[in-house]
């Protein structure tokens, strides 16, 4: 099966062909990108979808994120082992601290930075969770 899915961004568009022979996959694939754009912090509509990239002793690593213009909060691309995708929950970002906090955990972060920050963005981090719930994939909705 072929999906040809259509995304729309603030007076940019993104198309996107997903194929896979396995009809259920290809859906799967395809209604990640179909998830609203709504900041999971305070609500807002304004984000966008950017990404870093990262180089480690373990690999080199992309890191796609929603990025919501009003609050800065984030949500990052997740995968799972067995392949397909989803979108973890949204959390607030601190310029001021290695420490952001989400309703269910707390993030340490330890920067990293490979590339250059384009002006307005962060730098490149890893993330490790401390004492969080299991993930629950309906929570990493915004909705």
């Amino acid at each position: 099966m072929k999906i040809k899915v259509t995304k729309e961004f603030e007076g940019s568009k993104l198309e996107v062909e997903v194929e896979d022979s396995d009809d259920k996959k290809a859906l799967m694939k395809a209604l990640m990108f179909t998830q609203p754009d709504i900041c999971g912090e305070c609500k807002g509509i304004a984000v966008r979808w950017d990404y870093n990239k990262a180089q480690t002793d373990e690999g080199d690593f992309i890191y796609i994120k929603r990025i919501c213009r009003k609050c800065n909060s984030q949500s990052t691309l997740g995968s799972y082992k067995g392949g397909g995708y989803f979108w973890k929950k949204w959390e607030k970002w601190n310029k001021d601290s290695t420490i952001s906090s989400t309703a269910n955990s707390t993030v340490k972060t330890s920067p990293r930075t490979h590339e250059a920050p384009s002006s307005g963005q962060r730098s490149v981090s890893d993330t490790e969770t401390l004492d969080n719930e299991d993930f629950d994939n309906d929570k990493s909705l915004p909705f």
